[in-house]
C-alpha cells in the first residue's frame, strides 16, 4: 500500500507542477507560485517544481527566494535519475535562470 501512496502523491506531484507551468505561461505569476509550492511539497526530491518556484518568484520580483529555489533546483537536479542529454539539459537551462536572475 506504501508504494501505491507514494506512486500516487508523485502523480498529483506532476499534474501540480504542470498547472504551475500553465499559469507562468498566462502570467499568473502568483498562481503558478501556488501550484509550484504544492508540488514542491508532495515531491520535495524533484527538481522541475523548484524551478518552476524559481520562475515564478522571479516574474514577482523576489530575487534572493529565486535564487534559494532555482539553486535547490540544480541540487536536486543533479541526483536525479535522468539520462545523458536529458540530465545534461536540464542542467544548463536552470543554470541559465540562475544567471539570469543574479543578473537581475
Amino acid at each position: 500500500k506504501k508504494e501505491w501512496a507514494i506512486e500516487i502523491g508523485t502523480e498529483v506531484a506532476r499534474v501540480v507542477s504542470n498547472l504551475s507551468l500553465v499559469y507562468l505561461k498566462q502570467n499568473l505569476y502568483q498562481e503558478a507560485l501556488i501550484y509550484a509550492n504544492a508540488a514542491v511539497s508532495r515531491c520535495p526530491l524533484w527538481s522541475k517544481p523548484f524551478c518552476r518556484r524559481a520562475v515564478a518568484l522571479e516574474s514577482l520580483n523576489r530575487l534572493d527566494e529565486a535564487l534559494s529555489a532555482i539553486s535547490n533546483a540544480i541540487m536536486k537536479a543533479t541526483t536525479e535519475v535522468n539520462y545523458g542529454d536529458l540530465k545534461t539539459k536540464t542542467l544548463e537551462e536552470y543554470k541559465s535562470i540562475r544567471a539570469r536572475i543574479e543578473k537581475a
